[in-house]
């Protein structure tokens, strides 16, 4: 595999991992508004911890989307 091929590999799995944590990021603040009334405020505590995992989860692989990115432009 060239290394052109590699880095379009690792572009791909960053970009779907980055989308899924994007998904569960909305599903979250869907599932807190829709429900906020009626559950645990532990629950609710819990999920905001969750949405700020993620979303720093989705933080560090879209820099690394923008550095592999910029590292196909150099490979060329």
């Amino acid at each position: 595999m060239s290394k052109l091929d590699a880095i379009r590999a690792r572009i791909a799995f960053h970009e779907k991992v980055f989308f899924a944590a994007m998904a569960a990021v909305l599903a979250l603040v869907g599932w807190t508004v829709n429900s906020y009334i009626s559950v645990n405020p532990w629950f609710l505590g819990a999920a905001g911890v969750a949405m700020v995992g993620l979303s720093a989860f989705a933080i560090r692989h879209y820099k690394k989307l923008k550095k592999l990115i910029l590292e196909i432009e150099y490979a060329e």
